[in-house]
Order: C-alpha cells, then structure tokens, then sequence
C-alpha cells in the first residue's frame, strides 16, 4: 500500500536575491521526477505567505524545520486513485471580439 507524501521545501536564505527562484527550481526537478515515476504531484504555495504566524511555526517547528528557515512550498506528492479521462471541450472556448 502505498501512501501520499508531502514535501517541505524550506531555505535559510530569507534575504537572498534568488531564494524564490532556486526553491522553485527544486520544485519542479521533484515534479518531473515524481512523474517519471508514474507519481502525480502538485505545488501547494501557500506557506511561504504564512509560514512565520505562530500557530504554522509550531507545527513546522515540531516537524523539525529550524526557526530561521522560511518555507517556499510544499511539494504534495501521491497516485492517482483512478486513470485520469479526458475532458470533453467541445464547445467550451468562446472567442470575443
């Protein structure tokens, strides 16, 4: 049995230039490989707006992430219940003048 997973992505970097960015890049390095392993992924944002409010801090803080990291993301990580169907689109794109 196999279960989903969360990742993360955290940096001590607060005020460097390119944090955002290298964290990102790692990201999506995960993502493609996650999906080379037949394993679905998304990037979930919102910690890195709330990271700092002390109720969040706690929890990371008990997962083990140091007070003087911030975190970028997490990285959700799982496989899919069923096969994915494509969606019927016909009709669906509107163009407007």
């Amino acid at each position: 049995m196999y279960r989903p997973a969360a990742i993360v992505i955290t940096s001590n970097a607060r005020t460097t230039k390119y944090g955002v960015d290298d964290n990102a890049c790692a990201m999506e390095n995960m993502f493609l490989a996650a999906h080379s392993l037949g394993i679905g992924s998304v990037w979930i944002n919102q910690l890195r707006d709330c990271c700092d409010e002390p109720n969040v801090r706690g929890i990371l803080t008990e997962y083990g992430l140091p007070e003087d990291h911030a975190a970028y993301g997490i990285v959700a990580l799982g496989y899919a219940d069923e096969e994915p169907k494509p969606k019927d689109r016909i009709g669906k794109i509107k163009f407007v003048d």
